[in-house]
């Protein structure tokens, strides 16, 4: 039945639409959040002070190694 097809992938691309909004991946804790770009130096300035902020360590161990 075509018209049940058209009716099936109308709404298949609606959903992959709404979920692909930066505002619904960032509701589901996807990635960090999403910053206005009229922030982005401020945001981008405050990572930089806070890297620079903390010394640089060797380390004594070793991390996890992943297979």
């Amino acid at each position: 039945d075509e018209a049940a097809d058209a009716a099936l992938r109308a709404a298949v691309e609606a959903q992959i639409e709404a979920e692909s909004l930066p505002v619904f991946l960032s509701g589901r804790l996807y990635d960090d959040g999403v910053i206005d770009p009229r922030d982005t130096r401020t945001v981008l300035g405050m990572c930089l002070s806070a890297i620079a902020s903390a010394p640089i360590e060797g380390t004594s161990n070793f991390g996890v190694f992943r297979m």
